[in-house]
């Protein structure tokens, strides 16, 4: 493939976690969100002008600083975006504020799912695997392990079981990894 990129994986779970941060920020907007998309595929495509991308980003961003800046990434070279020194925080609607109580609550079941799978599958096996996925969590929740170091270390302890792996990255990419990891501690 001659003048294209290979992504790498840790660009991948990069792009998700931005993908996520998106997703979540318009829980209560899947219109937004949708044309955030079309957004992103029209620049992709080069269907329209960057100019064009670049207004509607702005846009529809306006108001999330960090999502800005996480959009540049997929500009091309000398694109640039006009991030304004005060964005305002939204205060959440009341559907937002609904949706967020049912998410925290699917997490944490989700949450104790994988946990009840990890423990069972593990206890008998090798107790040494839930010991370190603990430490891995209370490390990151503590703020001295990175995220993406964190990640890395769980994926490397789960190593040949697929099934927890997957739940796991969809449990850690889906929504604020700090919050999973406390969850992740409580169970």
């Amino acid at each position: 493939m001659v003048g294209r990129k290979v992504p790498t994986k840790s660009n991948q779970d990069e792009v998700l976690l931005y993908f996520n941060s998106v997703k979540n920020a318009f829980l209560d907007e899947p219109a937004r969100y949708d044309e955030f998309i079309k957004v992103l595929n029209d620049l992709r495509n080069h269907r329209v002008e960057i100019a064009s991308v670049l207004s509607r980003a702005e846009e529809l961003l306006k108001n999330h600083r960090d999502l800005l800046l996480g959009f540049s990434v997929f500009l091309p070279e000398g694109a640039k975006l006009t991030i304004s020194p005060e964005v305002k925080r939204t205060m959440p609607s009341a559907t937002a504020q609904q949706n967020k109580s049912y998410y925290t609550k699917k997490n944490r079941a989700d949450a104790e799912n994988f946990m009840n799978k990890l423990k069972k599958r593990f206890w008998s096996l090798d107790t040494h695997v839930v010991r370190s996925f603990r430490k891995i969590m209370q490390r990151f929740k503590e703020g001295k392990m990175s995220e993406k170091k964190a990640y890395k270390e769980v994926i490397n302890i789960l190593y040949y079981h697929e099934d927890l792996i997957n739940e796991f990255s969809r449990l850690f990419t889906k929504s604020d990894p700090v919050a999973t990891s406390s969850l992740l501690l409580q169970v």
